[in-house]
């Protein structure tokens, strides 16, 4: 099966995931993505701005949702924002924090923004879901501006291709080959953290 069919196949199983989330898995994402937001709020010096999440998924909160301090926040996701068959009171929480932020419907690999726009950008285990990771992590290099920050969570999957978590076809080719270019990439390594099970040498 070629690359893009199975990207086409994990987007399409990526949107009957997000439509059919129930009220405990979307509580379930909400708290993770706010326990991550405050890891990305100590990592990050002040509040750089604009901030562009993306795969910021089908809630359209993601984590940039939890951090109120960045004056301009931007979600980026190929697929439609969807609404939960959850209670009342769930779907304003997830309505207020997706009204805080833009919404850009667009794959990473061709990110809609000028060069050097961007003071910070956010992947969190997003860059196993895409069609071509090389080409997204060079989209995220061209829009950040000199000094950005680019804030990178990736906990599902080793770099060797073994999963290190659950896994199914919501997920594109964990290979060696898709994350080896982001590892190289001329970054400035700011902070880092390794789970146990991740196979990462910096």
């Amino acid at each position: 099966m070629t690359t893009a069919n199975r990207w086409r196949e994990a987007q399409a199983a990526e949107n009957e995931y997000w439509t059919g989330l129930s009220a405990a898995t979307v509580q379930q994402i909400l708290l993770r993505n706010a326990s991550m937001a405050e890891i990305l709020n100590t990592w990050v010096p002040g509040f750089p701005s604009p901030a562009i999440e993306i795969g910021i998924g089908g809630l359209g909160v993601g984590l940039l949702g939890f951090v109120p301090g960045i004056q301009v926040r931007i979600g980026v996701d190929p697929l439609p924002l969807v609404h939960p068959s959850c209670g009342e009171e769930l779907l304003r929480e997830i309505q207020s924090r997706r009204d805080a932020l833009h919404f850009v419907r667009s794959s990473g690999e061709a990110l809609p923004f000028q060069n050097a726009c961007a003071g910070l950008v956010v992947c969190f285990n997003v860059l196993d879901h895409v069609s071509n990771a090389p080409q997204v992590v060079g989209e995220i290099s061209r829009i950040l501006r000199p000094g950005g920050l680019f804030f990178w969570v990736l906990t599902r999957f080793r770099i060797s291709g073994s999963p290190s978590g659950t896994s199914g076809p919501n997920h594109a080719m964990p290979t060696k080959s898709l994350f080896v270019p982001t590892l190289t990439a001329s970054w400035n390594v700011t902070s880092k953290s390794c789970a146990a099970q991740a196979d990462l040498s910096w």
